[in-house]
């Protein structure tokens, strides 16, 4: 009943609907645009806004640049299954974005120590010049503490807002893969099911 109900359900949508959104390579270049749009908001935050990133915040960033690269990959396949296995990898890298992106928040919270990696150069533009600011921050390689928080709305850091992000993207690609695969491994017991 259930099955049946479900089919209605499918069918009732219009074509172009069903079309687009069984096709795994939609949800691929869905995913590389969401990554990228995060991308392009940290790097419009740094360079417009003076937003410096910390070493954490480039790691989080470099994850979704090989999200990016998975994704665009995965939309050259030839076959829907090794597709969907890229949305399954690309939801893994989402895991592993929100587990940075969680690290940095406890880290911004104290709950856990500033690793040495992380410790960056502290922003005290009362004791010095911009000019010895820009000197200092060169040396220290352009990064500031982990626990420095550079923008926070309603409470929430930006890492705390892309540990959020991450975490809803990472268990949509779960879904959406195990949706796309169903159909499949259905269609691949399909034979055996004749047979008897």
């Amino acid at each position: 009943m259930y099955h049946n109900r479900s089919n209605t359900l499918y069918n009732t949508r219009p074509a172009m609907l069903n079309s687009l959104f069984s096709k795994p390579r939609f949800f691929l270049f869905l995913i590389a645009f969401i990554s990228i749009s995060a991308l392009g908001a940290a790097y419009v935050g740094e360079y417009f806004f003076d937003l410096k990133p910390c070493v954490l915040c480039l790691y989080q960033r470099y994850i979704f640049m090989v999200t990016v690269a998975a994704a665009l990959l995965g939309t050259c396949l030839p076959s829907a299954r090794k597709q969907i296995s890229m949305i399954f990898i690309s939801a893994g890298l989402f895991f592993a974005n929100f587990g940075t992106a969680t690290y940095q928040v406890l880290v911004e919270k104290k709950i856990l120590e500033l690793p040495a990696l992380c410790r960056g150069i502290e922003i005290n533009t009362q004791n010095q010049t911009f000019a010895q600011f820009q000197a200092s921050f060169a040396k220290a390689g352009g990064h500031i503490p982990c626990d420095q928080i550079a923008f926070e709305l309603f409470g929430i850091s930006m890492a705390g807002y892309n540990a959020l992000f991450t975490l809803l993207s990472a268990l949509a690609c779960l879904v959406i893969a195990m949706m796309l695969y169903a159909p499949l491994s259905q269609q691949k017991k399909a034979p055996c099911h004749d047979a008897k």
